[in-house]
């Protein structure tokens, strides 16, 4: 619940401890997108978090978690960076903290690496419409035959790069 007078308190921190990532966890499992095996992913990033293949960042409000994105660099393009998992709680997505987070792991776009990578379900389409709306833009459709789903990739390149620009 947001509180009714004026002052507040957000912040947003890297996931470090075991209690962050506990907290991380926590959140996010109880933040289920619908993906096949999703509960299996997140044992899967509990290790890779530890092993530092992956980074986590946590949004609080006060004492309550609000909010995680998980990224890494990408397993396929050392050049990419890639969004794994971005969940904000409903009374705190249009406060721009979706937007805030992101735009803080694309901080090195265009230097640090070449262009941002991310996935989302088909059937997302208010999460896709986010995503484009913060610039990134749909490029391939993969579908999954164990679940009958369909995730859209989308990219990100740096300001005067475009899709069409990239030689392979």
């Amino acid at each position: 619940m947001i509180r009714n007078n004026a002052s507040f308190d957000i912040s947003f921190r890297t996931v470090e401890s075991r209690t962050d990532l506990f907290e991380l966890l926590e959140f996010a499992a109880k933040h289920n997108p619908g993906y096949a095996n999703y509960m299996g992913w997140l044992e899967k990033v509990e290790d890779e978090l530890s092993r530092e293949v992956k980074t986590a960042i946590l949004g609080k409000y006060y004492d309550r978690t609000i909010s995680d994105l998980i990224f890494q660099q990408s397993k396929t393009d050392p050049n990419a960076r890639e969004l794994k998992n971005l969940r904000v709680i409903p009374e705190f997505s249009n406060r721009y903290v979706p937007r805030f987070m992101l735009r803080q792991i694309e901080g090195g776009l265009g230097e640090d690496f070449d262009y941002m990578v991310c996935d989302a379900l088909a059937s997302q389409v208010g999460v896709i419409n986010f995503m484009k709306s913060c610039g990134y833009v749909p490029v391939n459709l993969i579908k999954h035959p164990d679940d009958n789903q369909s995730s859209i990739v989308l990219v990100k390149f740096p300001r005067g790069v475009n899709f069409g620009d990239i030689e392979e």
